[in-house]
């Protein structure tokens, strides 16, 4: 199994030029995911999850990743790619970040040119936007990285810290000031279950990265969307929350906003329900053909 990359715009990111992506091994599944980087060991943890889960799914139901097809099968996952390329895929849980324009082009290409088989999607606004182009897309809601406690149990202790998942060079200011209960982190690294292990320590997480919300809420720890600076739309974060069956996002303008947050009216999400549809909703099937 190799992975098929998804490289971020920024040419000074790009290892081998612009729109140059990995090539998919014939006749297997090849599982999509997007890469801050080709070749790069520190990745966006949301991002590279993608591939811990799909591993755990597939010796879950005793499945080889190498095998053999009459046919390449393309997988989607953790991340908002649904959008992104334009190969027939098998979706399972993934977002995507806004609305598709409804016009023709967009229709054709995205309805007649690839072929979207849904089996889960990250919450209703993705299957709302996949409504919109006439594309199926049953209601099953769920992010797969809510999968993680089933994987990986952290065994340190809890802290009485706020961890904070944002852009340091945004925050740095505001968080001198609470420099003995803060601790502040991004998304990108090279070990996942070291920042798995920071987020679940928390008493609380204050987060502008959707997966870190999300990671923080399935391991048991209240999370506080910080409002993102550099995102106009909050489609992704509604998107989350909606298919978690919860109509108020809680959301916050800054750190300090989030440390004064009344966490009595916090509620979390049935993470076992979500849990449970999302293995059922697994696509073993892709290895029949």
């Amino acid at each position: 199994m190799k992975r098929i990359e998804f490289f971020e715009k920024n040419d000074k990111l790009l290892a081998d030029g612009t729109g140059y992506r990995m090539p998919a091994v014939k006749n297997e599944v090849n599982l999509n995911w997007w890469h801050m980087k080709y070749n790069q060991t520190e990745q966006n943890l949301g991002d590279m999850l993608s591939e811990v889960i799909y591993n755990f799914m597939c010796n879950k139901y005793g499945l080889d990743v190498h095998t053999k097809l009459k046919k390449t099968c393309h997988f989607y996952a953790v991340g908002s790619i649904l959008f992104f390329e334009n190969q027939d895929a098998v979706v399972w849980g993934t977002g995507c970040t806004k609305e598709p324009e409804k016009n023709i082009n967009n229709i054709i290409h995205q309805k007649y040119m690839r072929k979207l088989d849904v089996r889960a999607v990250r919450g209703p606004k993705t299957k709302g936007a996949l409504d919109k182009l006439g594309i199926k897309c049953p209601e099953v809601y769920g992010d797969p990285a809510m999968l993680m406690p089933l994987i990986y149990q952290p065994i340190n202790k809890k802290t009485n810290m706020t961890v904070v998942i944002t852009h340091l060079k945004d925050e740095k200011e505001m968080c001198d000031r609470y420099a003995s209960d803060i601790v502040i982190t991004d998304m990108v690294t090279d070990d996942w279950r070291k920042k798995i292990d920071l987020i679940v320590s928390a008493k609380r997480v204050i987060s502008s990265s959707l997966h870190g919300l999300i990671l923080a809420e399935s391991y048991g720890v209240p999370a506080i969307l910080l409002r993102p600076k550099a995102e106009n739309s909050l489609f992704k974060y509604e998107d989350y929350y909606l298919g978690t069956g919860r109509n108020n996002l809680p959301i916050v303008n800054s750190i300090e906003e989030g440390m004064q947050y009344d966490m009595k009216n916090y509620s979390f999400p049935l993470i076992d329900r979500i849990q449970n549809r999302l293995i059922e909703s697994f696509p073993i099937d892709m290895w029949d053909n």
